[in-house]
């Protein structure tokens, strides 16, 4: 709560958000498919959209090294 407080939430919708498990659980899974139908299974998973083409950067990497 102390989050959604300082995220400017207010309390009635930050109680409501935080008390009910399945609020946005059905978004959250709409876009877990999603994603696994693009072919990620794995995090993090960043994607630069460029006008010709994108990049795509799947797990960690050493800084430097991109």
């Amino acid at each position: 709560m102390g989050a959604c407080r300082d995220a400017g939430v207010d309390e009635d919708g930050a109680r409501t958000f935080v008390e009910d498990e399945s609020a946005g659980l059905q978004d959250v899974r709409m876009v877990v498919r999603e994603q696994t139908g693009n072919g990620v299974d794995g995090m993090p998973y960043t994607v630069f959209e460029e006008r010709r083409r994108d990049f795509m950067l799947v797990g960690a990497k050493a800084v430097g090294s991109i």
